[in-house]
């Protein structure tokens, strides 16, 4: 297949800078996804990869070729839109069939590719609807079909799960998860969820203003965020951030006090005296009747706003000293709204970032 390669990509639109030095790797066969909010350069980026954006400065390559000049038919790339981009007067069929009659592939052939793509998919018995007669999914489907044929270097994926409802989003995660492991191919995906990257890539990379934030396997970002913005955004309900000083390793705020560990402190040791930013995940704030196993953890007593049964796990909006934040906690709390409660913040799980 194919490697890509995002060489100090820039990309201005007027006045406006939308992608700002983007260096980036994506390996043979890997399922690279990029995330982010709105307005970030994610989707701007993939088109650059396409060739549907010029590049106003630097480089980007497919399987060492530096493609800033190629055409797009001529990269070897199928893309996946949001909106399914299917033709309405034709069949599924011919839908999916449509790039390889312009390329002139042999009848045979194309009807070798569909069936296989159609089979891959579950699509089979929709090969003679049109998209009109199809659900979201089945379209979207199409679409994956569509790509698939074309037996490109590289698949792009342009947010295409945004339509679909909830319980189909999470289906089609996991259909194209199986489609990357069966296909070994090298796939660039586009999204503002981040459960859909946590949960679909092999590794993610984080933009926020056009500029790259972090990059890594899903779970090492969650453990060891980069900065602010990645802990915020990465992880639902989101990180919990408390303002306050660091002195001798220990951090003090309006809601409480506790000793960081030494690898945390090392991180921000410059900022010793000044203000810093302690975050801590709501699943790291427990129930002290319901403490961790094994873990150094710091009692904080807390006012219940409300509480969020959700079966498995029960979500808490407490309030301590006039600081609002989120716990996700053992189902069976009795915690109640307008009643106190004692938490434990698990001191090993805290992250610390300089105030800047």
């Amino acid at each position: 297949m194919a490697d890509v390669l995002f060489n100090n990509v820039n990309k201005s639109f007027g006045a406006t800078h939308v992608v700002k030095d983007l260096s980036l790797a994506v390996e043979d066969k890997e399922f690279l996804v990029l995330v982010g909010p709105s307005g970030c350069g994610k989707s701007t980026s993939l088109r650059m990869l396409a060739g549907l954006e010029d590049i106003t400065s630097g480089e980007i390559s497919i399987s060492g070729k530096i493609v800033n000049d190629v055409p797009p038919k001529d990269r070897n790339i199928a893309m996946v839109f949001q909106n399914y981009a299917l033709y309405p007067h034709m069949t599924v069929f011919d839908n999916m069939a449509f790039g390889l009659k312009l390329r002139k592939t042999p009848k045979a052939e194309i009807t070798a590719r569909v069936t296989e793509a159609a089979k891959i998919l579950g699509i089979e018995h929709l090969l003679k609807r049109r998209p009109k007669e199809l659900s979201g999914g089945q379209r979207q489907r199409v679409a994956v079909g569509r790509a698939i044929v074309r037996q490109p270097d590289v698949f792009l994926f342009d947010e295409p799960l945004s339509n679909l409802d909830a319980k189909l989003r999470v289906q089609m995660r996991v259909e194209l998860s199986r489609l990357h492991r069966r296909l070994q191919t090298t796939i660039v995906y586009v999204t503002h969820d981040q459960v859909e990257a946590m949960t679909m890539g092999s590794r993610i990379a984080i933009m926020n203003e056009g500029r790259l934030m972090q990059a890594g396997a899903p779970m090492d970002i969650y453990n060891e965020p980069a900065n602010k913005f990645v802990a915020a955004f990465i992880g639902s309900p989101s990180m919990n951030f408390f303002e306050g000083t660091l002195d001798n390793g220990s951090f003090k705020c309006e809601a409480f006090a506790l000793d960081a560990p030494e690898n945390k402190v090392k991180k921000v040791s410059a900022a010793a005296g000044k203000k810093i930013t302690l975050g801590i995940r709501p699943e790291d704030i427990h129930d002290a009747q319901f403490p961790p196993t094994g873990a150094r953890t710091a009692r904080v007593s807390a006012d219940v706003e409300v509480v969020e049964p959700l079966g498995a796990q029960t979500i808490l909006n407490l309030t301590s000293a006039g600081v609002n934040y989120t716990a996700t906690v053992d189902p069976r709390t009795a915690a109640a709204p307008g009643k106190k409660i004692d938490v434990l913040f698990n001191c090993d799980k805290i992250h610390l970032f300089d105030e800047n």
